[in-house]
């Protein structure tokens, strides 16, 4: 079982307004929390507003589905302020549909956010505040429920530490949206800012992997253009797109950027893969209804913004 962290404080102010609302003087661990608060015939207890901020170190606080009980119960009054630590803070809890507060971080620091919302059920973003961050890597990796992240995201965070990075030392950006199944509209602007010595940690290293709904990819962000790169940045970027029907990279007021990339691969031979599972299991929006499987249903939906196939030769 996966650690979770949480302060004892925390733990025992809630335990104690569980005995104040039921008279008892029973102890209790965390798992018998929630059915302790359902029991209570007023309704539940009131939580005291200094057991429901959080701050400092935040890591696995939410994970692995563990709490989803108390954001569903104290969610809309849940504070965060200086939050310091973030990795793996949402990490697995698959069943959490929404995160109703804002994470408020310590803006005099740099943070990593490596896997905070790894495969995290939630549908909406949540409003991140204060935030410089010195690793992304993995940050947004399996949202399998999120169609579209807001256009504004990024300006959500100060990005001067890894932009300025002189080194490949730090400031990693790869993988941060692969396997978003229902992601229908591709973030550029997130990965836009970047270290521009990184190769492997790159945005481009697993930009789309599995992102089974994507439309179309346009105007992606053309990172390096004052770097020589002379090993492929293009790691597995557009692996198993199975509906992408176009890609272009931004250009220089309609003009192609030219830049010194040397044996770089761009490889769409995964775009159709095998069956696409997304559709039955995820929030893509996207159902067997527009499915095509032959010359009748692709004539009958080959116009629909809907459509996906796993057949190649129906493949946009």
């Amino acid at each position: 079982m996966s650690k979770v962290l949480i302060k004892e404080t925390t733990l025992t102010s809630i335990a104690d307004a569980i005995r104040e609302k039921n008279g008892s003087t029973d102890t209790y661990y965390p798992n018998e929390m929630a059915a302790a608060i359902t029991a209570i015939e007023t309704g539940g207890g009131d939580i005291p507003e200094e057991a429901l901020i959080l701050t400092g170190d935040c890591k696995y606080k939410f994970s692995y589905n563990c709490w989803n009980w108390f954001i569903d119960a104290y969610g809309k009054r849940i504070k965060t302020n200086n939050i310091r630590y973030a990795q793996y803070m949402f990490n697995g809890s698959d069943e959490l549909k929404e995160i109703p507060f804002e994470l408020n971080f310590d803006a005099s620091n740099t943070i990593t956010l490596t896997n905070i919302f790894q495969s995290c059920g939630m549908e909406t973003m949540p409003k991140i505040n204060n935030c410089k961050p010195q690793d992304l890597s993995s940050a947004f990796y399996g949202c399998r429920n999120i169609k579209q992240y807001p256009d504004d995201m990024d300006e959500w965070f100060d990005w001067s530490y890894i932009e300025n990075l002189t080194s490949s030392y730090n400031g990693k950006t790869d993988m941060m949206f692969a396997f978003n199944h229902s992601l229908r509209k591709f973030p550029n602007n997130m990965i836009k800012h970047n270290n521009k010595y990184l190769t492997s940690g790159c945005p481009y290293n697993n930009m789309a992997n599995t992102c089974s709904a994507l439309d179309d990819i346009t105007d992606l962000p053309v990172l390096f253009k004052d770097i020589e790169k002379t090993t492929n940045v293009f790691s597995y970027t557009f692996n198993a797109t199975r509906r992408i029907k176009d890609i272009t990279f931004e250009t220089d007021n309609g003009a192609p950027y030219v830049v010194q990339w040397k044996t770089q691969t761009i490889d769409l031979s995964k775009e159709v893969g095998y069956g696409f599972f997304a559709a039955h299991f995820y929030n893509t929006g996207l159902t067997t209804a527009t499915q095509i499987k032959d010359d009748t249903t692709y004539q009958a939906l080959k116009d629909n913004v809907d459509s996906w196939t796993s057949l190649e030769n129906y493949s946009r």
